[in-house]
């Protein structure tokens, strides 16, 4: 299972004036349980051009990387 509460891009925070924090949960590969069973394993992402999907593509590994190596979010 993967919560990110309030994920940011480190690098993308630093060359826009206005950075939106983004949520993802998701349920891929594991035991389906009553706590999960709304949660997506899949996620679809579409959007105009420039509308963020490459960030956000780029920052849930990012986040996740993070926390295995313990580094401060």
């Amino acid at each position: 299972m993967l919560n990110i509460v309030g994920g940011r891009h480190p690098l993308q925070e630093l060359v826009v004036p206005t950075f939106v924090e983004n949520d993802t949960y998701l349920v891929g590969g594991g035991e389906i349980t009553e706590a999960n069973a709304g949660a997506p394993s899949v996620l679809l992402l579409t959007g105009a051009n420039y509308s963020g999907k490459s960030v956000y593509l780029k920052q849930v590994p990012k986040s996740s990387r993070s926390v295995e190596i313990r580094l401060p979010l």
